[in-house]
């Protein structure tokens, strides 16, 4: 091994640069708004905030959310060049940008611009314990706001100085104030070429005047840190300086000054990182670690072969966040992350001196052998410190040409090489300075050569014996020394057709031999075990057979158990039984190994698996700093120095145990987002409150951890409608709910990250779904009062129909009785007006006899008057019986208007003549003939004038008028009486109403006369005013079709 170390030694190099550190870049095609990066800040919440030229964005692992210049509009972003960002106690978010100062509200989501000044671009900011925020400009010297952000003071160089600060402390030398930060509750700035100055007691004066000269002379200080070990660490134009934390004790770290080898002095900012060093970010040189330990810094830079590298080397701002991931702002390249893992991964690759495709690999004390296929093998050495330092350098060892090795192995003596196509080749580890190579090949007819050249595995077993695997010609044991063979010797092992302990298989892929001296062998149909251990002196021929299918990879772990590693998952021989192992599911396995404490490390095609003892299983992929997430099949190895090596299909991976011990801390979740109606983005308040519009409501949600953000996992409730949490991946962080129904809802997500670790609590938001107008409590209460009312409605309407019903049945009874009554009246109308009229005619005939005989009695005219005036009553009574019947039938004859009433007028003039009353009639014209019956018009006109005549005093005038016009006959009767009050004008056509005042009458009269008319289809009407003319109006039809469905029949009226 001396000559390995001998030439190792000559080729290693004084410093280990980190030139293959994989980052994750994020650009303008991620998301951003812009590549130049000037400010990072990591929010209470989690969120990552970044300020770039053009616009504002906010990281939640997944997507950018961008906030923009809106011009004037009062909660917008006033200024899109963004420089300073600063989270504020409340909770505010301060921006720092080429127009003055602005803020963002997370509670309520907007922006409010608090100081506007064209040419103000501010730089630098920080918060003091009182809660003053205090912002550096470029060129326009210091500004301070009071806790409330509204007053504002502000200070400049070679000006009056303006309060809260002394005039006698004024003694800021530079309007350009690049960095500010607390010192030992001080107040801290760095300048622009005027050194350091500090805050105290409302003066402003130089900080460590003259400790830092020359350092700081003409000098740009850009960040300052300190630390809890009394240093403080100045970032400045013109390299690294560390001093004490009185700035005693400085020392410079720049490209002059060789000790530590700083690659670049312009230092743009400073970062802890978690371990024991400091992250230098460099305007053109890229990103520097600096190691406490050692003192010594590592450097990565921009390499155009690597995409997985710096996008260049304008590294202008750092931010750790709370999961320990590094993130790097370039100017113009955009955002880089750097994981956790990624000082605990390294990779190897041809632009590092190792080639890019990497298969077999052995180690050796401290040296590691890679088979990289067309580019022959190399080695390298590694120390027992841990990375970087323990990364070996690899060298390309000396080989024939043209050879393409599949796998190395280094045995006691040899250093034995798999090739694909050419057998096998081994040298003696004592010549690899000058390595004298032998080969073991098909030599036709000869028993102890190998059957082809295709060798996919070699194993040495350590006791002169090397196993040898083709592809398709089974297993061959290569005896190179006693005990066990003849050297030079070999034996075949196949697969025989009908032999259960034969090989499974002639295709070997892999070969392991175990503590108890078993040897394994993968096949590419199945694991076959020795029948008894290969350590004694036999051509043992019998194997046991394990499981079916390709076999990728096969492992003896610490415990002595084997696991297989295929194309379908992970398993072990446990209790001779094939068994799966829990965790990888179905993963394509390539590689298997345990580390030094006994975690068990697996590569596979989409990344390494790791299963600590005792612990969840973890995962790593390209992000974390893998070359690549596939790997190659039977390529790992276990140094000494206890870092695990994978061969990938981009490289060697380098992998430092000791990343399963890093701090796994609990990120928070939130609720990014509430979008209704796949449209309307509502704020992330703790309650949302929809109307009856809004049928669809959106949550969006994530787990603030940026380790493997595509592996956390989430579960999300929304409390009133799911019974059970709903599991969701990183790619579905959304949960959508339709058509509600109207109540309070509570919307809970939870979360694991990568690491198995839970969120932080739980994230949730009140939503509060109302109900349309007509759902709504008081609607209800306005339909419970309307069912109300229509009950009542209802119910009064039963009642007052049950009310009318039971009234109708009794005004039906009583309707019955009247009606009866009524008719038995008018029966007795009737018949006692027939007995009447019977004797009255008697009496009448009589009188006439005895004044036919000459019976001069003077009361003979007195008798008779009277008697025709009762038989006239009679007469009346019995008409208003027909018409009660409707036995009153119309008897029409054609008749001679003026004939007719001249006739039935001319006793009335005689009787009014001797009431001594003027009587007065206009009749129609000679030959105007009527129509009617003449029988009721004779009875209406004798009964309307006689009243007029009755009721008239002497003196008075009675007026009777009759015309025709056109197929109506007109009649009016006028008198001079005593007339009739309006009260009873209503009632006097009503039987038997006598106005009060008037002694005379039966109320027969007027009744008969208005049914009479009635009868006739005709009309009357009166009108009375006490003390005035009066008189009566009739209408009569004296057409035949008026007549035509009651007339009797139509005769003449005899002339």
């Amino acid at each position: 091994m001396s000559t390995i170390r001998i030439i190792l030694a000559i080729a290693l190099c004084p410093s280990f640069a980190f030139s293959q550190v994989g980052f994750e870049r994020y650009q303008v095609e991620d998301g951003l708004t812009q590549n130049s990066i000037l400010a990072l800040l990591q929010d209470g919440s989690g969120y990552i905030w970044i300020g770039t030229e053009d616009g504002l964005n906010r990281f939640d692992g997944y997507s950018f959310k961008r906030f923009f210049q809106h011009g004037n509009d009062s909660v917008g972003l006033y200024n899109d060049y963004i420089w300073s960002l600063l989270e504020a106690k409340d909770g505010k978010i301060w921006i720092g940008h080429s127009n003055g100062i602005s803020y963002f509200d997370p509670v309520s989501g907007t922006f409010k611009n608090v100081v506007i000044d064209e040419n103000l671009l501010i730089i630098s900011s920080y918060e003091d314990s009182s809660g003053n925020l205090w912002f550096g400009s470029a060129g326009k010297g210091l500004l301070r706001l009071n806790p409330s952000g509204e007053e504002v003071s502000r200070l400049v160089n070679h000006s009056p100085p303006v309060a809260p600060f002394d005039r006698e402390g004024w003694a800021l030398a530079s309007n350009n104030i690049l960095c500010i930060t607390g010192l030992k509750g001080k107040i801290i700035m760095g300048t622009r070429g005027a050194g350091l100055f500090e805050v105290k007691d409302g003066k402003i004066q130089r900080y460590a005047e003259g400790k830092l000269e020359p350092f700081l002379a003409t000098n740009e200080i850009w960040s300052i840190l300190s630390n809890d070990e009394g240093k403080v660490f100045l970032g400045t134009a013109k390299g690294l300086g560390i001093a004490n934390i009185d700035f005693s004790n400085l020392k410079i770290f720049n490209r002059k000054n060789t000790e530590g080898a700083l690659g670049f002095d312009r230092i743009a900012r400073l970062c802890f990182d978690k371990k024991d060093g400091l992250w230098v970010a460099t305007y053109g040189g890229g990103l520097h670690h600096f190691d406490f330990r050692t003192g010594r810094f590592w450097n990565s830079r921009h390499n155009e072969a690597d995409p997985r590298g710096l996008a260049n080397d304008l590294a202008f701002t750092l931010l750790m966040d709370r999961n320990d991931n590094l993130w790097v702002g370039t100017w113009s390249g955009g955002l880089h992350k750097m994981s956790k893992y990624a000082p605990y991964i390294q990779t190897r690759k041809a632009t590092s001196g190792l080639a890019d495709y990497v298969l077999g690999m052995d180690v050796a004390h401290d040296s590691v052998f890679v088979a990289a296929y067309a580019d022959g093998v190399f080695f390298g050495r590694g120390t027992e410190a841990p990375l970087p330092e323990g990364a070996p350098v690899f060298y390309a060892l000396p080989t024939p040409p043209g050879i393409y090795v599949l796998d190395v192995d280094l045995g006691a003596r040899y250093l034995w090489m798999a090739l694909d196509g050419q057998g096998v080749l081994y040298t003696d580890k004592k010549l690899l300075k000058n390595p004298s190579w032998k080969s073991i090949r098909r030599i036709k007819g000869n028993p102890n050569s190998l059957n082809n050249h295709l060798v996919d595995a070699i194993k040495e077993d350590g006791h002169g014996t090397l196993w040898i695997g083709t592809r398709g010609s089974g297993l061959k044991r290569f005896f190179y020394q006693q005990p066990y063979g003849a050297p030079g010797s070999m034996h075949q092992y196949n697969f025989r057709e009908g032999e259960p302990h034969s090989l499974s298989d002639n295709y070997i892929l892999d070969i392991e031999l175990d503590k108890k001296g078993y040897l394994w062998v993968g096949t590419a149909n199945g694991l076959n075990r020795s029948y008894f251990p290969v350590r004694q002196d036999t051509l043992m021929d019998r194997f046991v057979r394990y499981g079916q299918g390709r076999i990728n990879t096969i492992a003896i772990s610490p415990a002595g158990t084997p696991y297989v590693g295929t194309g379908n998952g992970l398993y072990k021989i446990e209790n001779e039984n094939w068994v799966g192992v829990d965790g990888l599911g179905k993963e394509f396995v390539n590689s298997i190994t345990w580390d030094h404490e006994g975690n068990r490390w697996v590569s596979t095609n989409s990344g390494v698996y790791a299963a600590p003892k005792g612990g969840a299983l973890r995962h790593f992929s390209s992000k974390d700093g893998l070359q690549s997430n596939e790997f190659n099949s039977r390529s790992v190895a276990l140094g000494n120095n206890g870092m695990v090596y994978f061969g990938g299909v981009k490289g060697l991976n380098i992998i430092d145990p000791q990343l399963l011990h890093a701090p796994v801390r609990p990120s928070k979740i939130v609720i990014s987002s509430v979008t209704v109606n796949n449209q309307d983005e509502v704020g992330t308040s703790k309650e949302v409150v929809l109307d009856h519009n809004h049928r669809v409501v959106t949550f969006g949600f994530a787990l603030l951890d940026f380790v493997n953000p595509e592996a956390n996992r989430y579960a999300y409730r929304l409390e009133g409608f799911d019974e059970d949490w709903v599991p969701v991946g990183p790619d579905r962080r959304i949960a959508t709910y339709t058509n509600l129904d109207p109540g309070e809802y509570t919307f809970f997500v939870k979360a694991v990250n990568s690491e198995g670790a839970g969120s932080d609590g739980l994230a949730s938001i009140r939503l509060v779904n109302l109900p349309p107008p007509w759902k709504t409590w008081w609607a209800y209460a306005g339909y419970l009062l309307m069912l109300g009312t229509v009950v009542f409605i209802v119910l009064r309407a039963i009642v007052l129909r049950q009310r009318m019903k039971t009234k109708l049945a009794l005004d039906r009874v009583e309707l019955r009785k009247l009606k009866e009554l009524d008719e038995f009246k008018s029966s007795f109308f009737a018949n006692i007006s027939h007995e009447f009229r019977t004797p009255l005619t008697l009496i009448l005939g009589q009188l006439d006899e005895m004044e036919r005989k000459g019976g001069g009695n003077p009361l003979i005219p007195s008798i008779r008057n009277n008697s025709k005036a009762v038989l006239n009553l009679v007469n009346q009574l019995l008409d208003l019986s027909r018409v009660d019947s409707g036995k009153f039938a119309l008897h029409l004859a054609t008749v001679p208007a003026h004939g007719f009433f001249a006739r039935l007028l001319e006793p009335f003039e005689v009787l009014a003549h001797q009431k001594k009353l003027g009587f007065e009639a206009s009749l129609p014209d000679e030959g105007e003939i009527i129509l009617t019956d003449p029988a009721i018009l004779e009875k209406v006109v004798n009964n309307l004038v006689s009243n007029a005549i009755k009721y008239n005093q002497p003196g008075g005038k009675v007026a009777f008028s009759a015309r025709v016009s056109g197929k109506t006959l007109h009649m009016e009767i006028l008198d001079t009486g005593i007339g009739i009050e309006g009260k009873d004008l209503p009632f006097i056509f009503d039987r038997f109403y006598r106005v009060e005042d008037v002694a005379e009458g039966t109320g027969i009269g007027l009744a008969l006369a208005k049914e009479l008319v009635q009868v006739h289809k005709g009309s009357i009407k009166v009108e009375s005013r006490k003390g005035e003319v009066h008189g009566l109006g009739l209408n009569c039809p004296v057409a035949w079709r008026a007549f035509l469905t009651t007339c009797g029949q139509r005769k003449p009226w005899p002339h």
